[in-house]
């Protein structure tokens, strides 16, 4: 009897190593497409409509991501973890659904607001508003796309499939459709069809998948989402200050040639960083799993931890070591400078990666607070370095304050986070 229930533990650990290891290869392949595909649309765009309107589009997508993390508030991560809990029960599920379509829905509703008066009312927006309105369609698949769901019922195999379908009929277009200086305002119109498209198909396919109900939340269960997450949202505005705030400050104090130059860098990082940090979203729901038993969430995320840190480490130091190959085989030669920025950003694969692995854990013990206070305090680190950094030394020195102020950021993910300290033998 004995020996039947430990082959059945066994047999359960392999079923499970088994489906993690797939869900990992499939987020990979999401970040992949997401990041690899542009590398190869980045290069013929910035060719076609050169470095400046590239500038342009850049600066453009960073101010629509602040209207995405207003949508998204702090839904995906809290409703990832309920749907894991509840993935058996259709009813459950279904409710947690619609609580989080709805409220996403009137977040997005009010963004949508908040974004028309901006862009309409301040001239240097104003001219380019075209380009804005055909950006909205990142706004519109923050509501539609169910990206949450999928990671909660841990099925990231569809995430995968849709988001190739999306990202491939956009690569395509570009090459259609771009053709010209000119034409750098149907990038984002592109990209937002593609994106509405997509999301509009994965909620079909959702509710004839996984039998979504009418099942209608309460008030109370609406509220409880917003007041749950307020910290987590505190945090994520928090954080995207000191991040996605940067690239904004780069175009005001300098300009869209030097915003362009720091992209070319960031987009290849990008695409690094995006891939590894799947290792996040994939043990997240599998670490949610251990929340209310301490003991064996401390020695599994430590496990995973470990392994983490050395993956994280090689690949920063190859990115190092070929950023002049990786520069010039993308945009050819006469980059230097952004260069030189891939080279001081290269440490911060391992940093950024790092943060989020945390900043996970701290919500699965219900840190949260915890979480915005780190972030505050980096946020405050942040403004006080990058604004010198930037008007004496421009993309390079957004750069080196960057590297500063995300390990100040981890210090204090290590220091408030004791239990996970783990040791390297030689």
């Amino acid at each position: 009897m004995f020996k039947w229930q430990t082959n059945m533990r066994i047999n359960f650990q392999i079923i499970s190593n088994n489906k993690l290891a797939k869900n990992f290869s499939y987020l990979v392949i999401v970040e992949i497409l997401m990041k690899i595909l542009p590398l190869v649309t980045v290069p013929y765009i910035v060719k076609t409509i050169g470095v400046e309107k590239f500038g342009i589009i850049t600066f453009v997508y960073v101010f629509m991501s602040y209207f995405q993390l207003l949508t998204n508030y702090a839904f995906n991560a809290l409703a990832t973890k309920d749907i894991s809990k509840f993935r058996m029960n259709i009813e459950e599920y279904s409710k947690v659904f619609w609580a989080i379509m709805i409220n996403k829905t009137l977040l997005g509703l009010f963004s949508l607001v908040l974004f028309t008066i901006i862009v309409f009312y301040i001239p240097k927006l104003h001219s380019e508003w075209i380009v804005y309105v055909f950006s909205l369609g990142m706004l519109f698949n923050q509501i539609l796309f169910p990206i949450w769901f999928f990671q909660g019922m841990e099925e990231m195999k569809y995430i995968a499939i849709f988001t190739f379908i999306s990202r491939l009929l956009y690569t395509i277009s570009i090459f259609i459709f771009i053709n010209d200086e000119n034409d750098y305002i149907l990038i984002p119109l592109l990209n937002s069809l593609s994106l509405i498209l997509i999301g509009i198909v994965s909620l079909i396919f959702l509710f004839k998948r996984f039998n979504i109900v009418l099942a209608l939340p309460s008030r109370k269960m609406l509220r409880d989402y917003f007041i749950d997450g307020w910290h987590l949202f505190v945090s994520y505005i928090t954080n995207s200050l000191y991040t996605q705030s940067n690239i904004i400050l780069l175009g005001t104090i300098s300009d869209y040639v030097v915003v362009g130059i720091y992209s070319l860098a960031t987009t290849i990082l990008g695409a690094f960083i995006q891939v590894v940090s799947q290792f996040n979203k994939v043990i997240y729901p599998r670490l949610a799993q251990y929340a209310d038993q301490s003991i064996k969430l401390q020695i599994e995320s430590k496990k995973f931890l470990k392994f983490y840190i050395i993956a994280l480490i090689i690949i920063s130091v190859g990115i190092f070591i070929f950023s002049n190959i990786l520069i010039t085989l993308l945009f050819g030669s006469g980059h230097e400078q952004s260069i030189e920025i891939l080279k001081i950003l290269s440490v911060t694969l391992i940093l950024s990666s790092l943060g989020g692995f945390y900043t996970r854990y701290m919500i699965i013990v219900s840190k949260q607070k915890i979480v915005l206070n780190i972030t505050f305090k980096t946020m405050l680190v942040n403004f006080v370095l990058v604004v010198p950094f930037i008007i004496f030394f421009q993309g390079i020195g957004l750069a080196i304050a960057i590297v500063l102020v995300e390990s100040y950021q981890v210090y204090q993910n290590v220091k408030y986070n004791p239990e996970l300290k783990i040791k390297f033998r030689m």
